[in-house]
């Protein structure tokens, strides 16, 4: 390209390592697409997805338009910011509500972003770190922090884990006053890359579950973590004492107090889960239910 023509191979090492992210980032995630289809987590997909696209764009830009720091840092914000956004998405995950609260996601990215706009449309040439206040930044730690919480006890809770890690790269030139470079956001967004390899890859192992009721149980708690479980979890049980069911959900499926009325109470507890379920998810979703 003639634009490279002169330009330091660091910088074209980077343009290189953002471009081959890019690439690899948007290839696996649309390989995860068959998973959310048909549940109310294709807009977390679909938040994910811009979030995967805007991070190395930014860097490119940054590059192609020689930016100062001034425009860099507030960009790289705006870029990083959405990586929150498909937490707050899964918050929200339940029809008929779930559509609407994709508003409230965005305006609260446009809130947490409100600074950086501000900074790019009235730049300050004295500026040397972008910050942002401290009640944004307290939201910004607080949904970080909540990613790995929801996911904590799930089969994904490594990736979680790394990807909350990854975060806080993002984010630590706004926790600390580390200055706000490619290479920082490259290594945080390069744990996010690896995080959702990793489930693409198969990992960790889903355990092996012969029954269906705790299979189709373990798939919707594994996907939409601890939030949701728990409390579709006590919706259930609270059902089950109202018909006086010898049966309760934990959170690892269902536990019988009287075994041997399993196999009798069967198709009336199938209908109490999909009664629970069918908010979040259809028939259009690969998690099939039992016994259809």
């Amino acid at each position: 390209m003639a634009f490279l023509n002169g330009v330091d191979s660091s910088v074209q090492a980077v343009m290189l390592v953002a471009s081959i992210l890019t690439l690899l980032g948007v290839t696996i995630w649309v390989r995860i697409l068959p998973i959310v289809r048909g549940t109310t987590l294709l807009a977390t997909w679909r938040w994910s997805l811009a979030a995967l696209i805007a991070i190395p764009s930014v860097e490119l830009g940054i590059i192609y338009y020689n930016l100062s720091a001034g425009f860099s840092a507030p960009l790289r914000n705006i870029a990083a910011i959405l990586t929150l956004c498909p937490i707050l998405s899964v918050l929200g995950a339940r029809r008929p509500l779930n559509r609407p609260w994709q508003l409230i996601v965005f305006s609260f990215w446009v809130v947490l972003t409100f600074p950086a706009f501000k900074t790019l449309v009235l730049p300050n040439p004295s500026l040397q770190h972008f910050e942002i206040d401290k009640f944004r930044l307290c939201l910004v730690l607080a949904l970080t922090i909540a990613c790995g919480i929801n996911y904590t006890r799930t089969r994904f809770w490594p990736n979680a884990a790394l990807a909350t890690l990854s975060q806080f790269a993002l984010f630590a030139p706004l926790i600390t006053k580390i200055p706000n470079t490619a290479s920082v956001t490259l290594s945080g967004f390069s744990g996010l890359i690896i995080a959702i390899s990793l489930v693409t890859f198969g990992f960790p192992r889903e355990t092996m579950v012969t029954d269906a009721l705790d299979r189709r149980w373990l798939n919707f708690r594994n996907l939409f973590g601890a939030a949701w479980a728990l409390r579709v979890a006590d919706q259930f049980n609270k059902i089950a004492v109202r018909k006086q069911w010898p049966v309760c959900l934990g959170w690892n499926g269902l536990v019988w107090k009287e075994p041997g009325n399993s196999q009798t109470l069967t198709s009336p507890v199938n209908k109490a889960m999909r009664s629970l379920l069918w908010r979040f998810e259809d028939k259009r979703s690969k998690i099939q239910y039992p016994f259809d």
